[in-house]
């Protein structure tokens, strides 16, 4: 772990918690009005999500105001964060948002994280195969983008892993779990280490099976759901920019069969958080569809009170990964990221 600097008053940056005394408050009144909307849909069934008719000067309708509620939670929540899930979540979510205000305490968490958070500690040297093979593997990718990507010495860690790669790459794939290989591959490139296998192999085999199966039946396989979410989201390098749907063609009705699947009945942690990883790739694919919207309203409703999805109340992964995804799955962003580089 990182070990505080010294620093006088004015450089040490404020924690985002107490800063945050009069947004909780405002957001108990800004929740008031939600409560009666929600309230009401037993009566009037799912309406459209427009904006509030009784103060038409507020810009920001029900489904934005629950996405900004739940970035409001994540940056008030993110110095409690288990090691290695605030840095991920909070500078994912600094993309999606177009709030300045947001974007100013972002950066301020981001910082605090960066001078004092908790961060996985790296070994010595990577001279095992098993830093490759074990569950851990992802966990140590992440750290060392991290450390790329706030300025910090990560050359060495990735040269030392950029040699076992070469020499284990297959021990390495078979290890991998399908919907992770997506994800490894991105961050073995973002770390600059080349490997034998693209991800057009594992794509194939993701659309071979959309030959041979039916969308609802892959719809029900949380393998292969967050194994094609997963390409979509490394094609956007997570949220830098949106994500041509050419050749991914095959995913779309899969998507909205997950959707209309996973949103039937009652809906636990792993469907809100599934969804909200949908919802997400539709968007990074601009494609829009009414099931979409209907999704979107499950999700609101289902939002705790205090901003978060998921249980229980303790920070732990069942909230921070279903509220960072049902949030970016209610959020309209595909205008505002730019198009990929050829």
């Amino acid at each position: 772990m990182d070990r505080p600097r010294t620093q006088d008053a004015k450089a040490t940056p404020r924690k985002p918690g107490p800063r945050l005394t009069r947004h909780r408050a405002l957001r108990s009144y800004l929740f008031l009005p939600m409560i009666l909307w929600i309230g009401s849909l037993s009566a009037c069934g799912e309406p459209d999500i427009r904006p509030f008719e009784d103060q038409p000067q507020r810009s920001l309708n029900v489904k934005t105001q629950a996405a900004h509620r739940g970035i409001a939670w994540l940056i008030e929540n993110a110095s409690e964060m288990p090691p290695g899930w605030a840095y991920p979540n909070l500078v994912r979510t600094k993309r999606l948002t177009t709030s300045p205000t947001h974007q100013e305490r972002i950066s301020e968490a981001l910082e605090f994280d960066r001078l004092y958070g908790q961060h996985r500690a790296l070994p010595k040297e990577f001279t095992s195969i098993e830093f490759l093979t074990n569950s851990k593997a992802i966990q140590l990718l992440f750290e060392i983008v991290r450390r790329k990507e706030t300025g910090q010495d990560w050359q060495s860690a990735a040269a030392d892993l950029d040699v076992l790669v070469s020499q284990n790459e297959t021990e390495l794939w078979k290890a991998t779990l399908l919907r992770d290989r997506p994800t490894v591959l991105h961050a073995l490139s973002e770390l600059e280490i080349e490997t034998l296998t693209e991800e057009e192999l594992f794509l194939n085999a993701l659309r071979e099976q959309s030959r041979q199966t039916e969308p609802r039946n892959l719809a029900g396989s949380t393998r292969y759901m967050y194994a094609i979410t997963h390409v979509v989201l490394a094609r956007s390098n997570y949220f830098k920019n949106s994500v041509p749907s050419e050749g991914l063609e095959f995913m779309q009705p899969i998507f909205l069969a997950a959707l209309e699947r996973h949103t039937h009945g009652k809906m636990g942690v792993m469907e809100i958080d599934l969804v909200g990883e949908v919802l997400t790739c539709l968007e990074l694919l601009g494609i829009a569809d009414p099931r979409m919207e209907k999704a979107r309203v499950r999700l609101i409703r289902l939002q705790n009170e205090d901003g978060s999805w998921g249980t229980g109340r303790e920070i732990s992964p069942k909230r921070i990964h279903p509220t960072f995804n049902a949030t970016a799955g209610l959020l309209d962003f595909h205008e505002v990221l730019p198009r990929p580089e050829p």
